[in-house]
């Protein structure tokens, strides 16, 4: 509060109380609505919330990734935590999106990098396929939302990192197809254990990470032990788009842009362990320091 008194000058700033910053935290992490907020305080005049103000500000100046998550509410949990702490220890700021095609131009435009998630089937329809039986159950608002979401952000040239479905949906976007059952239609690949929903954390079989690619610079070794819980895999890359990491059978599991940009694919779960393995973080940070670099300049 600004006090004027003849030539007096006093200046009392009143600070928030824990409940409202409590509400202030909430509110933030409610998808659309919270960035709405931080706009909002950012701009806000009232010398009252001067630390509110500056925090706001401070969110904005920082790495935004958005962050689209699996629509399973006995996931969500475990999804929004994985990734998000990943996001938060690379020095980025999580923002997840909901499922609205309409508001995909909106946060390409406004945020500084893309985090494409794990979750259920893509459609083969997308790729030109009629569906397997062995296909699981597509999902049509976030197939709709994803392919919109990954085309405006194409045309940004922002970075973009997909893990699991999400390098599925990436090279789906781009043009390419997936193999839509590992165990029926790659039977050589039966004993590489690629769907081991019993241990997210586990590493189950090893890949080869390809020599001369980005991902082979960020992990800084030929081989990697990989947790894996998928049944599909990319089958022909998309074109721009080149393999990056194989298992042992010939099964994708990583692919990247061939110019060089950071555009990412990984088909395990680095996310579930990146807290514990330094090396399985590196992705992460990767993002948020390629996103910096081109809200920087840009």
């Amino acid at each position: 509060m600004d006090n004027y008194n003849g030539n007096t000058y006093a200046r009392q700033d009143t600070d928030m109380s824990v409940g409202s910053w409590i509400g202030t935290l909430i509110l933030s992490a409610i998808p659309i609505v919270g960035f709405i907020c931080l706009i909002v305080w950012a701009v806000s005049s009232s010398p009252e919330k001067r630390s509110r103000k500056n925090w706001a500000i401070a969110q904005f100046i920082m790495t935004l990734i958005g962050v689209v998550f699996t629509g399973d509410p006995r996931m969500q949990q475990i999804f929004r935590g994985n990734y998000g702490k990943a996001v938060r220890r690379g020095g980025g700021v999580p923002v997840f999106l909901p499922w609205k095609p309409k508001h995909a131009a909106f946060w390409a435009k406004h945020l500084d990098g893309f985090l494409f998630t794990g979750g259920g089937d893509p459609d083969p329809r997308y790729y030109g396929q009629s569906m397997r039986p062995e296909c699981g159950t597509p999902n049509p608002a976030r197939d709709e939302f994803e392919l919109a979401l990954l085309k405006a952000v194409m045309d940004t040239g922002k970075p973009i990192l997909g893990i699991c479905r999400g390098e599925q949906i990436l090279n789906v976007a781009l043009g390419g197809t997936l193999i839509q059952d590992i165990p029926s239609q790659r039977p050589e690949a039966a004993g590489e254990n690629h769907r081991d929903n019993a241990h997210r954390y586990a590493p189950d079989h090893p890949a080869r990470v390809l020599p001369g690619t980005l991902l082979r610079s960020l992990m800084g070794c030929d081989e990697l032990l990989t947790n894996s819980v998928h049944h599909q895999a990319v089958d022909v890359p998309a074109p721009g788009m080149r393999v990056c990491a194989l298992s042992p059978a010939g099964i994708v599991e990583g692919i990247e842009a061939e110019d060089g940009r950071f555009l990412l694919g990984l088909q395990w779960h680095p996310e579930a362990v990146a807290a514990v393995e330094e090396r399985m973080q590196r992705p992460f940070t990767a993002l948020v320091k390629a996103s910096s670099e081109h809200k920087a300049h840009h």
